[in-house]
């Protein structure tokens, strides 16, 4: 009688190397161009910082994914009196209140295209928690690290945007979520 010889199995460690491996391969824009969100691995630290990107009002914006603690459906908003517009009012996020943020309103600008989305993006800061309410979630993308992200002048309320150049070769506006949640304005009516 002769003994199989076992097949050796890889290891947990070695299955997550290859797939990183893989998603190492795969570039952020092509995935953006099939309409997919790209997962990458532990070797992309050499690309850059990354960011979540998505749209809102009809444009393409990122955020910093250090800040991203989640994206979740939105499904209802419990409107609030006596605030400003662009606070839509707040949200039950698994028994967690969360206030849900209208960004083109809270900046100043005017966007052809009205935020319907049913997404929003937590974000937080010093356990400063906020939801931007999204029309959808693009992708991801990496900061170009060789250029360095310019202010936006053309926005009445601009501190907390930025152009960021990403390794796509395109410049997005960007929210620096830290200036986002230490913003006075937004301190003094957070729930």
């Amino acid at each position: 009688m002769t003994e199989k010889k076992k097949e050796r199995l890889p290891s947990l460690d070695e299955v997550v190397r290859q797939i990183d491996k893989s998603l190492l391969d795969i570039d952020d824009s092509q995935a953006l161009k099939l309409g997919l969100t790209t997962i990458a691995g532990t070797g992309a630290r050499a690309r850059g910082e990354r960011y979540l990107l998505f749209s809102v009002g009809g444009v393409a914006m990122t955020v910093s994914l250090e800040g991203v603690v989640e994206v979740v459906d939105l499904t209802s908003i419990t409107e609030l009196p006596y605030i400003p517009a662009w606070v839509l009012g707040i949200t039950n996020v698994r028994g967690e209140i969360v206030s849900v943020l209208d960004l083109p309103l809270y900046l100043g600008w005017k966007t052809e295209t009205p935020v319907i989305g049913t997404h929003l993006v937590i974000l937080e800061n010093r356990n400063m928690k906020t939801g931007i309410r999204i029309d959808q979630v693009l992708g991801t993308v990496y900061r170009d690290k060789e250029n360095t992200p310019t202010a936006v002048t053309d926005l009445p309320d601009n501190k907390a945007v930025e152009l960021l150049p990403a390794r796509d070769g395109r410049n997005y506006l960007s929210i620096d979520y830290r200036i986002l949640l230490e913003d006075e304005r937004f301190l003094t009516i957070s729930p």
